[in-house]
């Protein structure tokens, strides 16, 4: 479910409100508290980034159930609130260590909020907190990305921010391809991911190009091989592959997720059959009571 629900995130522009409304619907209307938490692990973020509004859920759950649970009303409290005003939330707690219990803030959740807000004018209260306290890098369940990531990616946002971000991308990528053991640092790909997510939010297509060239950067050292190398070409000569061989690693397959959000949804789709995979999984979820049938899926 997570899956299919998350397909929405990694969408050019942005998620749509009714769509991700409607799964949450579905989750909950199925009587599956595995599909009710699958749909929350992804939309939750997105109030944390504004990039969904919580009103519509909230008052979904208050028709169906009477009543909101605490972090729901803490999130309408802050969703209504001005940036400054929710600035001067943030600054307050962090500044003096005392937690918000209407906002739902301590100091570590409004560090995160405001680096996922872009309020980087809280920059130096954020880093006096991380100082001051051993436990602050530790990575929260939300988000799942380390402040300290979110700090690299903060300070990449003054000037061009998507050419910073790019650079950024390249910088890990470059890291990982000396590695021994590239997939050891999962908090390199957490960043490209972030990134990555960012840039598909613009929903600027001339990111394509570099892009495409960041993916094409990574190597498979088993493609130096004349053997498979002539294997390969086979199958694409079949139709069975993409004319480019398929990347390894995590980061390249969020690289070719950006991609095919920005405008090329054909790109290494024969390597990934992303969307013969994704359309299997909602197929499953129907036939297990998920989700509704749609054309799609029927």
């Amino acid at each position: 479910m997570q899956d299919v629900v998350e397909e929405e995130v990694w969408r050019a522009g942005g998620p749509r409100q009714d769509r991700m409304l409607d799964y949450f619907k579905q989750a909950v209307e199925s009587g599956k508290p595995e599909a009710e938490e699958a749909v929350w692990n992804v939309v939750e973020p997105l109030f944390i980034r504004r990039w969904l509004d919580p009103t519509p859920f909230a008052e979904y759950l208050q028709a169906r159930n009477g009543n909101l649970e605490y972090f729901l009303r803490a999130e309408l409290a802050l969703w209504k609130m001005s940036t400054s005003e929710r600035q001067r939330a943030y600054s307050n707690v962090l500044r003096t260590g005392r937690r918000n219990s209407e906002l739902g803030l301590t100091w570590n959740v409004a560090a995160y909020r405001a680096l996922f807000e872009h309020m980087d004018s809280l920059l130096p209260e954020i880093e006096a907190t991380m100082e001051r306290n051993p436990r602050a890098n530790y990575q929260k369940a939300e988000t799942r990305v380390p402040r300290a990531d979110l700090l690299e990616l903060t300070n990449a946002r003054s000037g061009n921010w998507e050419a910073n971000y790019l650079q950024l991308i390249r910088e890990k990528l470059g890291a990982q391809a000396t590695a021994t053991y590239p997939e050891s640092d999962p908090a390199a790909n957490r960043l490209i991911r972030e990134a990555l997510l960012e840039l598909v939010h613009s929903g600027n297509t001339e990111l394509l190009a570099p892009l495409k060239a960041l993916w094409r950067s990574i190597k498979d050292p088993g493609m130096d091989k004349v053997e498979n190398q002539r294997i390969y070409a086979e199958v694409v000569r079949q139709g069975l592959r993409d004319p480019d061989y398929p990347r390894p690693g995590l980061a390249a397959g969020e690289l070719v997720r950006a991609i095919q959000a920005l405008g090329e949804p054909s790109f290494q789709e024969k390597n990934s059959e992303h969307h013969k995979n994704l359309e299997d999984t909602k197929r499953r979820l129907v036939d297990a009571g998920w989700l509704k049938p749609t054309a799609e899926t029927q």
